[in-house]
């Protein structure tokens, strides 16, 4: 499966060949039992670890290095390495697991781990969300709608990342959560269709993200749209209309918004070194042009 942790991929072959995991590892490359084979863990092969994998499994180590995203680091394919002892290292990652639907259709019953993909929060072929905890988004298609755009948005650009991130600090500001406005209806709402604890239960800030995900990516669109000013060099004033369309996209009541996007403004002048002065010209000219 692809972007799956080489660790999980040894773990299913040995369990389709009726073998302890530990013991097929060590066919591959020499390690300490016990030590390496925890379920956080990841391995590294060298370019003859991967040539004895290789065989192993029968494929080619080129056609698993489009499955498995360790194969692609540099030292696994050096010519120099590949008469060298094989060799394995580990080291702790977050995995995630796929979706459920997919590792059934290839005949799997257990658990798959894949690497975290910055742009994959949902499976859009079976419709689940799959971002840490898996849910059924039947009830919800602007969830997979929002993660269409949230993927054409990043395409080949990743520093959109780092803006999804400000619009999801701004979205749990506490001017957002404390009072009744649309959005919070909305995510009640939507965590009622889900079938997950709403506001004022004992929320995950991973389910939150989910509650969240569509307005989340509507705001992304506008941080990262030339009229609301990125980079921060290029601040303008920003037209009212454009304003009111992001408070119906985000269902965050517009003065609201004004007030958020402001502090917003002042962060990013804080952290381009460009100080509040040129912040507090463009205050009270946030609404209209001049």
């Amino acid at each position: 499966m692809g972007n799956e942790s080489v660790l999980s991929y040894v773990y299913r072959l040995a369990e389709a060949n009726h073998l302890r995991y530990p013991t097929l590892f060590r066919h591959i490359a020499p390690c300490t039992p016990g030590k390496h084979w925890l379920p956080r863990t990841e391995a590294y092969l060298n370019a003859a670890a991967v040539q004895r994998l290789a065989v192993l499994c029968g494929h080619s180590p080129q056609g698993l290095a489009r499955a498995l995203p360790l194969f692609r680091i540099p030292f696994a394919h050096d010519p120099s390495t590949v008469t060298d002892q094989p060799q394995l290292w580990s080291r702790k990652f977050s995995p995630q697991r796929a979706c459920r639907r997919c590792t059934l259709q290839i005949g799997w019953t257990g658990v798959i781990l894949l690497h975290n993909a910055a742009t994959r929060r949902v499976c859009e072929r079976h419709g689940m969300w799959t971002y840490w905890e898996h849910h059924d988004l039947a009830t919800t298609p602007e969830v997979v709608k929002a993660h269409r755009q949230f993927r054409k948005l990043i395409g080949t650009r990743p520093h959109i990342l780092f803006w999804y991130r400000r619009a999801r600090h701004i979205m749990k500001s506490g001017k957002v959560r404390e009072r009744g406005f649309p959005n919070v209806l909305r995510w009640r709402e939507r965590a009622a269709r889900l079938e997950v604890p709403g506001p004022g239960s004992a929320l995950t800030f991973r389910r939150l993200e989910l509650i969240r995900f569509p307005e989340t990516v509507a705001l992304t669109r506008f941080l990262t749209d030339p009229t609301w000013g990125c980079p921060p060099k290029t601040f303008g004033p920003v037209p009212r209309s454009y304003l009111t369309a992001a408070s119906e996209h985000t269902g965050i009541e517009l003065f609201t918004l004004w007030y958020l996007l402001i502090q917003e403004r002042a962060e990013q002048a804080k952290r381009d070194g460009s100080g509040n002065r040129q912040f507090r010209r463009e205050e009270h000219s946030l609404f209209f042009p001049r």
